[in-house]
């Protein structure tokens, strides 16, 4: 997968682990509906979340951005990746420093010890808490600064900021830090959530398209025998230590982005609702 890609699926994973929104659509159901009368069974809304998480609207919309650059961190280990261009010159020293230390793309940050790894920098984080700071609270300032971070990650990757104007994934990546240590609840489970599951579903993403990824990293396991043997099986796993269920083709095939368009639509249509209650929720605020 492309960069936008992964950055679109961690969006939606978040949105689908940390929403319980439902989408209304009987705006386009009911017409059909009455010109075609067997298409009564549609639903009057899509559901978009499991709601696994209790975050409340602004965690879902600051998670999912969140998430969102969290998608890209695998893919620090590669210095013509976009995350290593999104936050010049620290990202390219980064860059260089995973490349050398995973052994190259697609091995150390795209494996299960990276996956652990990200995790554990995200729990160290969580507890970077500034305590009682008068009428603010408590400010969860280890939150706000990978916040920073992951969300210049995903604006960079996503187009939201033109490519001549290299510092504005900063001033985004910062005001979205200042709204994570200030609305973001404590403790570490929902910042941990958060960047595991964008690192696994970039991982995933990967082992989708024909290329894969050794996730056993730093081990070589080779497939068994009888896996050599067998026509199609032999190309999941071959020697090096990488697996693959090549179901959406090679990383920039049109099965990847056709497999986006549905995905990146979860993520829009969460977003938005999310943005919806959290503005009701203010202006209820306000008005009480």
């Amino acid at each position: 997968m492309m960069g936008a890609q992964h950055a679109a699926c961690g969006a939606a994973a978040w949105v689908a682990v940390a929403s319980d929104y439902q989408l209304p659509i009987t705006a386009v159901t009911e017409p059909l509906a009455e010109t075609y009368s067997w298409l009564g069974w549609l639903p009057d809304a899509i559901p978009l979340g499991l709601g696994l998480m209790d975050v409340g609207p602004a965690g879902v919309f600051m998670g999912s951005i969140i998430c969102a650059g969290a998608a890209m961190l695998p893919d620090i280990d590669h210095h013509n990746a976009t995350i290593a261009h999104s936050l010049p010159p620290l990202t390219m020293v980064m860059a260089r420093f995973f490349m050398t230390i995973s052994g190259g793309h697609r091995h150390g940050t795209h494996s299960i010890v990276g996956t652990l790894f990200f995790g554990i920098v995200a729990w160290l984080a969580s507890f970077l808490v500034i305590k009682d700071v008068g009428w603010l609270g408590d400010l969860n300032v280890g939150a706000g600064l990978m916040a920073i971070f992951l969300s210049a990650f995903a604006f960079k990757v996503l187009r939201f900021m033109p490519d001549t104007a290299r510092k504005a994934p900063w001033a985004a990546g910062i005001m979205v830090g200042i709204v994570t240590t200030l609305v973001f609840p404590q403790g570490p489970s929902w910042l941990i959530a958060c960047v595991v599951l964008g690192v696994a579903v970039h991982i995933a993403g990967d082992m989708l398209t024909k290329e894969g990824c050794n996730i056993f990293w730093p081990l070589k396991i080779k497939p068994p025998k009888f896996l050599k043997k067998t026509p199609f099986l032999d190309s999941l796993w071959r020697d090096n230590g990488y697996i693959s269920i090549p179901l959406l083709g090679s990383a920039d095939s049109i099965r990847c982005w056709a497999f986006t368009i549905p995905v990146s639509g979860v993520a829009i249509a969460g977003i938005c609702l999310a943005g919806m209650y959290w503005a009701q929720g203010v202006w209820a605020g306000v008005l009480g």
